[in-house]
């Protein structure tokens, strides 16, 4: 299985980021916490990009969806904050909402708020949260009937095999949260589907089928 790792500022002591201690231990990508509310931008973000960018790994970057201070009820500010401070920092995987504390919020504001945040991006975004959590709070059967097809989901279950999120297909479900010990370590669950997106295109195969005896000029893209 690929493994992915998901690092903040809080990985780093006094801000020194190595990502090469990361990728020794066997791990293939990053996500890397970006922002917070509409307040926070992370302070090891932009050389945990550069870093991941020199070491030829795949990144993208990740949102903690903030609900508490005043004015933070709103998740198209939250995306737009989140989209301002990452321009030009966005890699080969998919960016993530870290959905996994409400405040004082209702269930129903609180699934508001995410949702407000993720109809905002043109991509499927991965959500974030531990299992409890998507499965009590943000994900009751009828969100998931109308909202599954907006983003893809990324639970967290600290246990030696992964246990699905209520109310989800095993095919929905991409990545699993397998260890917060040291930093957070997650593996791939679909690797058809991570393939697609750091696979570059020269080395994709394309198979034509022609009739006997025709022939067919191919150029790579």
């Amino acid at each position: 299985m690929t493994k992915i790792a998901d690092l903040s500022h809080w990985n780093w002591k006094n801000g020194v980021v190595n990502l090469q201690k990361i990728v020794d231990l066997g791990f293939d990508a990053f996500i890397f916490k970006a922002t917070q509310g509409t307040w926070m931008v992370d302070d090891c973000m932009k050389e945990s990009v550069e870093q991941a960018r020199d070491l030829n790994k795949p990144h993208s970057l990740y949102h903690f969806l903030d609900p508490c201070m005043d004015g933070m009820q709103d998740g198209n500010e939250q995306y737009e904050f989140f989209m301002e401070k990452t321009e030009g920092l966005h890699g080969e995987l998919p960016d993530a909402l870290d959905a996994e504390w409400r405040g004082n919020l209702s269930k129903a504001d609180y699934t508001a708020l995410v949702l407000d945040f993720l109809i905002q991006p043109t991509e499927l975004m991965l959500l974030y949260s531990n299992l409890n959590f998507l499965n009590n709070i943000i994900l009751q059967p009828d969100d998931v009937a109308r909202y599954a097809d907006i983003w893809l989901s990324w639970p967290s279950l600290y246990a030696s095999k992964p246990r699905m999120p209520l109310h989800y297909k095993e095919s929905e479900v991409k990545l699993w949260q397998y260890d917060w010990t040291d930093f957070d370590k997650n593996k791939v669950l679909d690797e058809a589907w991570y393939r697609s997106y750091v696979t570059p295109p020269s080395n994709r195969v394309i198979t034509l089928i022609v009739p006997e005896g025709d022939t067919v000029n191919v150029e790579r893209y």
